[in-house]
């Protein structure tokens, strides 16, 4: 029997803290129904204080087009990198994904692309990637001065190849790294 990934399981155990998931997903929605283009690629900050203990979730995050999102994301001093797809995916091909070997691509402005080995999962039936993050690339996205462009290679192809502006990331993913501890 296989078993069936449940988000909503992760998002309520405190590790992603369920609030801050659905609200996320609220902000996204607002931001591509109700925001200009050029406002979308901002890069925001959010936080969200535990009720029962000091793991505060800090998220970074900045939408792109066509429904994809980038950010960062630090629970208890572990920082990741996330990457949400608008693909719809079922179980079955999330547990393939997972077995064999995906890669995260990162590459800011024109340095050297950065492999990542990120777990696939369902966030509300679409594709999210999650990787964790050294902090040398946290401040390499500080630093950008163009675009953090983002792909997943699976089985030797690259699939989801989105940029995102860096406009915003200096003072988001600072505040990340200033408050993951």
């Amino acid at each position: 029997m296989t078993q069936r990934f449940d988000a909503s399981k992760l998002c309520n155990s405190g590790k992603w803290g369920w609030g801050l998931h659905m609200r996320t997903v609220a902000f996204l929605f607002f931001l591509t129904v109700f925001v200009p283009t050029e406002l979308r690629a901002q890069w925001v900050y959010q936080k969200q204080e535990s009720a029962f203990g000091s793991d505060s979730v800090h998220l970074a995050l900045a939408a792109g087009r066509g429904g994809y999102a980038l950010g960062i994301r630090c629970t208890g001093g572990d920082s990741q990198i996330i990457y949400i797809t608008p693909e719809k995916m079922g179980d079955d091909a999330v547990s393939l994904i997972n077995s064999s070997g995906a890669k995260l691509l990162l590459r800011v402005d024109e340095e050297a692309v950065v492999e990542l080995d990120p777990v696939a999962s369902l966030s509300d039936g679409e594709a999210l990637y999650a990787a964790d993050l050294s902090i040398e690339v946290a401040q390499s996205i500080i630093d950008a001065r163009k675009r953090v462009a983002v792909a997943v290679s699976w089985l030797s192809n690259n699939f989801h190849e989105n940029s995102f502006t860096v406009r915003g990331s200096t003072k988001a993913v600072g505040k990340i790294l200033e408050n993951c501890q």
